[in-house]
């Protein structure tokens, strides 16, 4: 199983469009791996997950859109807030994380500087 985490500086961000870093943990080797997609937006790097094998996101804030498309691609995104990206590994190794789902999803959206961290945010 490959787990991915939004990475920012080393804790769990929010928005998988705007990640810089998306880290992915490969639980058959327990290695991490940092990448920058070349891919934009929400549903380009829902694909590009897809296409690497992962079968799990955590992050810190999730949008309906986000969700949808990472569901769809059969995804599971967990809550990782205010976490290391390794505490955040033990906590779902342990089940202790929460799954997002849509009508969470819009709340924690909305909560700009929490979950945003790209140059080409619409909300700044």
């Amino acid at each position: 199983m490959k787990i991915a985490f939004i990475n920012k500086k080393g804790k769990v961000g929010g928005h998988i469009g705007h990640a810089k870093v998306i880290t992915i943990y490969d639980e058959i080797d327990k290695s991490f791996t940092n990448h920058s997609p070349q891919v934009t937006g929400g549903s380009g790097r829902s694909r590009w997950l897809s296409e690497s094998g992962v079968s799990c996101i955590i992050l810190n804030g999730a949008g309906a859109d986000a969700l949808k498309h990472l569901s769809n691609l059969g995804i599971s995104v967990l809550d990782g807030r205010d976490n290391t990206i390794g505490d955040a590994l033990d906590m779902f190794l342990s089940k202790k994380l929460g799954v997002f789902i849509i009508e969470n999803s819009l709340q924690k959206e909305s909560k700009h500087g929490e979950c945003c961290e790209g140059e080409n945010c619409s909300k700044k």
